[in-house]
This record gives C-alpha cells, structure tokens and sequence, in this order.
C-alpha cells in the first residue's frame, strides 16, 4: 500500500528532479504535503456535515481540489509556484474556516500556529515570514473585534463546539506529525546518503593515499599529503646499488613478450622483497635494470652496510633461481651489481607520474661499479669499501677511470 502510494505521489515529481538528491527532496517534501493536505482537507469536509457546517463542507471540499491541483501542476511547473500556490491556498483555508467558525472563538484558531510552519517546511523561510505576520495580524484583529463586542457569526451547530474542537485539535496534530514525519525520513535519508558518500570519498582517499605510499617513500607521500608538495634534499651519505640483466636483448629474441616481462617481474618483485629488509629504498627501474638506495629519506650511518647485505642476499637469490631453473631447462638471467657510496639530491620533479628520484655523480658512479662488474659478483667501489671493510671480506680487482674523479679503486665481496 505505501508503495503503492510512493510511487503515485513519485509519478508528480519532474524527471529532471531526480538527478540532485537535495531538489528530489524539496519537490518530495511538497508533493507529500500537497497530498497529505488534500486529503485531510477532504476528510474535514465530510466532517463539517456532522456540525451542520456548510461553509466548512463547501469550503474544505473546494480547498481539496486546490491541493491536488497544485500537485498536478508541480510536474509541470516551477517548483516556487507550486510552493507559492501552496502557501497563499494553505493561508486562505485556515482563516476562511475561522471567519466562519467563531473568529477569535473558533475551535479552528489553533490552526493558525502550524500553517506559517508547514510553509517553512515546504517553501522556504520567506513565505513562512509572509505567513505568520498574516496570522499575528489576523489573529490580533479578530481578538480586537471581540473585545469591543463586534462577536463573528459562528456558522455551525454550536451543540458541537467540543466536538468540532477536539476534531480540529486531533487534526492539527496528526498533519502535522505526518508532514514532520515525511520532512525528517527525508532529512535522514539525505543525512545517510551523505554518510555514504563520505564513506566513499574517505574510502578513494585511502586508495589514493595506498597508491601515493607504493610509488613514493612513506615519508615523502606523508609530506605531499600535508602540503601537497615534496621539497628536495640534499643527503651527505647514502649508498646507491644498480642491477642490471646481462645480455639482456639477446634473452628478449628467445622469449615472448609475455614470458619476458614476466620473468623480469619475477625477478624484480624478488629484489623488492629482499631491499625491504634492510631499510633501503627502491628508486626505479629502468628497462633491464634496477636501482635502489640505502640512508634516504630518512638518513642512518650503516647504509653502505645494509645495501651490501641486501646485495649479497640477492647474490644467493639469483644463484639459488639459476641452479632451480637450469635443471628444468628454463630460462634465467644473470646480474651484474654495483655499489658505490657517496653524496646525492633526492626529490620529485614534474606534474604528471611524478616519482621520487636521485641525482649526482654518485648515481653515475654506482652503474659504472655494475657496468665494470662480473656476473654474479657484487662489486664496490673503494668508498664503499672503506666504509664495510671491518664486516665483510673483500678482493681488490683493479682501478677503473672515472670523469673528474681520476682512478676509482674496485672491490667484490666475497
């Protein structure tokens, strides 16, 4: 039956009102209104012939069909006319009735409390201003014309006066609780329907903010949170590691697309593993090769010692894979690594897939220690050397030259 009733009362409201959830609102607050005044008003008109009011059954029947054309006409027309029409119809009903009941003793005057709120209800604060000095100006009127004698006819059986007030007083009180009803399901559904969004903005927030935390350290995606901007650092000592896939293009001619890029992914999600474990940060990879850096963003002094380790254990990895693979005949790749410690700027450059990076001649330097390395060798240069001598075994293999920097002596640790 309500369903029923929703969907007959739904059938006034203008489709376009139903692409904003606050104008559905409004027009489902007034079309509900429209109706629920519409059928009390014929309610009382058939109440009014127990009263002999001939006035009321007359008037009130009239008044009904005024609100149901309202109702038609909130399809077609503007949603303020119809709310207007409301307001000047509800205010005529009200002091119609009094005038013909009594005036300032009609059982009817207590109506004039709820129209100037129900029309605040439906059409807005001005109307409803509109409204209640009307009815403080009606009302004091016809207190004045009662208090200089001049009593209003009472068109009624008066035999009825408590009849005809406990039924305007009963009225009064269901309208009203039923309009307020409709008004605060409807202010709870828009309420629940924020809550939802909310919920979904807060939920793609945090999926924004996981996504932010994969491709940048936590620290920098915290501070682009905060201030939606990163700003770049200068780090004294931090330790760079560069892999790359030997003859990598020659791997790429014997494998499918496919099974390439899922082997690197295999590999690479390894090394993600791994570099977690000692609080080294992964910086990027670029085709066949991976770099990563201990001591930033957050520095620590035994940087050049975690990245080694972490080399090392890769080393293993990478034996371990082969040994595995080999024996079932399938592909694998062979590493070269290089390490080199030394100073560097990190930071976020441009607008669009910005990511974290580094810069510096110490970068330059690390893929010179992987290009000059052997396969499955960890190779150091002499400043990383001098800074993990005391904790690993390492073999002096020679110099390489570098650009402005003369002869750099190399390392393998064993």
């Amino acid at each position: 039956m309500m369903k029923r009733l929703q969907e007959y009362i739904y059938g006034f409201i203008p489709p376009e009102a139903f692409s904003d959830e606050i104008t559905l609102r409004r027009y489902k607050l007034l079309a509900y209104t429209c109706f629920i005044t519409g059928v009390f008003s014929f309610y009382y008109s058939l109440d009014s012939i127990r009263f002999s009011f001939i006035p009321g059954v007359i008037g009130m029947f009239v008044f009904g069909i005024l609100y149901f054309v309202l109702l038609y006409q909130l399809r077609t027309r503007p949603f303020q006319w119809v709310a207007n029409g409301y307001s000047i119809v509800g205010a005529i009903t009200v002091h119609s009735i009094i005038l013909f009941s009594g005036g300032a003793y009609s059982p009817a005057h207590p109506w004039l409390i709820s129209s100037p709120m129900v029309i605040l209800l439906v059409a807005g604060q001005r109307n409803a201003v509109i409204c209640l000095i009307y009815n403080c100006l009606f009302s004091l009127t016809l207190w004045l014309l009662a208090a200089n004698g001049n009593v209003v006819e009472m068109y009624y059986d008066t035999s009825w006066e408590l009849s005809f007030s406990a039924s305007s007083l009963i009225g009064l009180i269901i309208i009203c609780f039923i309009i307020v009803l409709v008004f605060e399901n409807g202010k709870n559904t828009a309420l629940n329907q924020l809550q939802a969004k909310n919920q979904q903005i807060e939920a793609e927030k945090k999926r924004s903010d996981e996504l932010l935390l994969n491709i940048l350290p936590s620290e920098i995606a915290e501070e682009i949170m905060q201030n939606g901007k990163s700003t770049p650092h200068f780090f004294d000592l931090v330790t760079v590691l560069f892999i790359d896939i030997q003859n990598f293009t020659a791997h790429g001619e014997d494998m499918t697309p496919e099974a390439l890029v899922n082997q690197i992914d295999f590999y690479f999600r390894s090394f993600d593993n791994i570099i977690s474990k000692y609080r080294i940060e992964k910086i990027k990879t670029i085709g066949d090769a991976y770099l990563c850096a201990g001591g930033l963003p957050v520095p620590y002094a035994d940087n050049a010692r975690e990245v080694v380790k972490a080399a090392l254990e890769i080393r293993a990895f990478m034996e371990q894979t082969r040994t595995e693979r080999a024996a079932t005949n399938l592909h694998y790749f062979d590493f070269r690594i290089g390490i080199h410690s030394g100073s560097v700027v990190a930071g976020i450059v441009g607008l669009k897939k910005f990511a974290y990076d580094i810069w510096g001649d110490t970068v330059n330097t690390a893929a010179r220690m992987e290009q000059h390395g052997e396969v499955g060798k960890v190779n150091v240069s002499g400043t990383t050397y001098e800074h993990i001598k005391d904790h690993f075994q390492c073999r002096h293999r020679g110099k390489i030259d570098a650009k402005n920097k003369g002869k750099i002596d190399m390392y393998f640790v064993d």
